[in-house]
């Protein structure tokens, strides 16, 4: 079973993606509220893909998000790893672009994006893929 690490400052928002993701993916999904606890609760939970919101104000450098993955990393290095950012954040776009194309990520997906086309993105990540489904 895959295991799916929702790191996310919107508790509503992170669990409506953890039901979708157990209702219509069929993989375990947990959510983790507290960015600094983030790499521990990947390695507890044993996250094979840890998704990460990049949230629109919350007071963090943007680059702050990118360390996370990077901490992750050390704790589980198979762990596959997604930005979920606002298409509207010019710099938040730029970011999970840049970490995308230097590997620092796997992918990324616009908050406004169907939730067929998150759960695609899913089903790539999880098979080992990174595969630009746009």
């Amino acid at each position: 079973m895959t295991n799916i690490l929702l790191v996310m400052h919107r508790k509503v928002a992170a669990e409506a993606y953890a039901r979708a993701i157990q209702e219509y993916a069929g993989f375990s999904a947990y959510c983790e509220y507290d960015y600094a606890d983030a790499a521990m609760t990947a390695k507890v939970r044993k996250a094979d893909i840890t998704i990460i919101e990049v949230p629109e104000s919350q007071g963090r450098q943007l680059a702050q998000y990118v360390e996370i993955c990077a901490a992750i990393r050390r704790v589980r290095p198979e762990s596959k790893f997604m930005l979920l950012c606002s298409e509207r954040s010019r710099e938040g776009v730029q970011l999970a672009v840049a970490a995308m194309q230097s590997k620092e990520i796997d992918d990324y997906v616009f908050y406004d994006s169907t939730l067929d086309y998150f759960l695609s993105k899913l089903a790539v990540l999880s098979t080992g893929g990174t595969e630009d489904l746009e």
